[in-house]
Parts: C-alpha cells; sequence; structure tokens
C-alpha cells in the first residue's frame, strides 16, 4: 500500500513490481508481488522476473497473498526463506487490559522524538543485519513514513513515558528542596497506521525489549484503531505471525484472521 506513495507500483499482469528506489535495501519496498501460489516449475521464470526488476539488488523477494502456500519447495532448495504472516481485520474494538504505566500514546511531534524513533528501531534490529547499513536502510525508511504523515495519509504514534524530575543542580539542596526539571519523555514503543481509500493498515509495531508484556503495544494498536475509525476506514488490518505471541494480543482487542501472506526471500 505505502510504494502507492513512497514508491513505484508497476502492474505487468500475473505479477506486479514494488520499488522504492530511495531505499534499495528495504525488502518489503523492492519485491516482486505474484498473483498466484508458486507451482512447480516456477523457480527459474521468478527470479528471471526478479532479476529484470532489481539488477543490482542484494536479495530475492516474492510475496503473495492466497488461502494456500503452494509449491515450495524448489524454492527452500535453493535457499529461500519462507515467510508466513496471518492477516486481521478489525472488528468491534474492543478495550485493552489497564497497564501500570503512565503511558501517554499520541503521533510524533519533532525532529526528537522521531531521532528517539529511530534509536529504538536500531535496538530492536535482528542481529543478522549488518549495523551501519541497516542504520543506511532506517533512516531512509523512517523518512519515507514521515513524508507520509506530513501529507496527512497517516500518523506514526508513540507510547511515551514521562521520566522523574532531575534536580537541576547536584548536591545538597538549598533550604531543603531541590531544584528540578523535566527531562524528555522516553519512547518505549511504536507503530505507524496508514491509509489509502478507506483502508487502514499498521506498520512497524514494536516495543522496547525491557518493556514488554506490560501492555504498551495492547494500547497502541487500541489508540491507533480510533484514530482510524475517526478517519473513518472501514477496514483495519494489521498482520502478524500466526505463530506468534502478536496475533493473541491483536484477538482480544477485536481483530480477526481474514487472510494469509506468504513470502519467499533469500539473501545474495
Amino acid at each position: 500500500m505505502l510504494a502507492r506513495w513512497s514508491g513505484i507500483l508497476t502492474d505487468l499482469g500475473s505479477y506486479s513490481v514494488i520499488q522504492t528506489p530511495n531505499n534499495p535495501g528495504y525488502y518489503w519496498g523492492n519485491f516482486v508481488l505474484q498473483e498466484d501460489a508458486p507451482k512447480n516449475g516456477d523457480l527459474e521464470g521468478w527470479q528471471k522476473q526478479f532479476a529484470a526488476a532489481f539488477p543490482e539488488a542484494k536479495h530475492v523477494l516474492f510475496g503473495w497473498d492466497a488461502s494456500e502456500l503452494g509449491h515450495i519447495e524448489e524454492f527452500t532448495t535453493a535457499g529461500f526463506v519462507l515467510d508466513h504472516s496471518s492477516v486481521l481485520q478489525l472488528g468491534e474494538l474492543q478495550n485493552p487490559a489497564p497497564t501500570a504505566l503512565e503511558l501517554e500514546i499520541r503521533p510524533l511531534k519533532n525532529d526528537q522524538e522521531w531521532q528517539q524513533l529511530f534509536e529504538l528501531e536500531l535496538l530492536l534490529r535482528e542481529p543478522q543485519h549488518e549495523l551501519e547499513a541497516y542504520k543506511i536502510y532506517m533512516l531512509a525508511k523512517l523518512k519515507n513514513y514521515r513524508s507520509l504523515t506530513e501529507l496527512s495519509l497517516g500518523a506514526w504514534f508513540g507510547a511515551f513515558i514521562k521520566p522523574p524530575l532531575e534536580p537541576v543542580h547536584k548536591g545538597l539542596a538549598l533550604f531543603g528542596k531541590r531544584n528540578t526539571a523535566p527531562t524528555q519523555a522516553q519512547l518505549l514503543g511504536s507503530l505507524g497506521i496508514f491509509f489509502s481509500s478507506d483502508l487502514a493498515r499498521y506498520q512497524a509495531v514494536g516495543v522496547h525489549p525491557d518493556y514488554r508484556r506490560q501492555g504498551i503495544a495492547s494500547h497502541l494498536v487500541w489508540k491507533a484503531a480510533q484514530y482510524a475509525q475517526s478517519k473513518e476506514a472501514e477496514h483495519i488490518l494489521i498482520h502478524a505471525d500466526p505463530d506468534g505471541p502478536a496475533i493473541g494480543l491483536y484477538q482480544k482487542l477485536g481483530f480477526e484472521v481474514v487472510g494469509q501472506q506468504y513470502a519467499l526471500l533469500k539473501s545474495k
């Protein structure tokens, strides 16, 4: 969906090419979306499609939306890794369980908060990604996301917690009191939600590792759903690993599984 604004989508009949020229390291911004699940013998033809579209890419990625996995054996034998996610749509929004944290959940509003998001994303980086290359990729990705929010095509929500007041002057307090000053609220988690016509789709739900299982993700998803409803989105979608913990969290908030999405990825 985001390729419509921050990238290029080319419909070639039985498949489409999604390109994000300003961020070639963004896998899901540079891939081939197939109309059908793979069949035996598709590997060579699919690879030619990808090579024609992305001759200098350091990865190969195919995706498809289907009720069935298809035949992937020749792909996995060739070194591709399968990614499977469930697509969930919001039915009746349910309130999240209370959290003991005093959270402020709202859209990011300044450079400092977007910098905190960048630093959080680096913290959440999976170890197989080399740090310096990941920084370049993430900077370009967040720049695209921020530009979309500035065009009112969505919002990026953060869950903030205010730190305790810190003394302005160290040492003994004068007259029994310390002079204090507020410090910047800390970003503990975030997500994006973007729109296309009456469709809203979540992006990149993430929570600081030290603050997980405290209700932050639930409250973020809930707040963003309220925002999407206020924008009259009729279909609010989120993706989740069908075997991971997040899918249960989303279902408790009123999301229901409506489809499956598959992908095959190979890094060069």
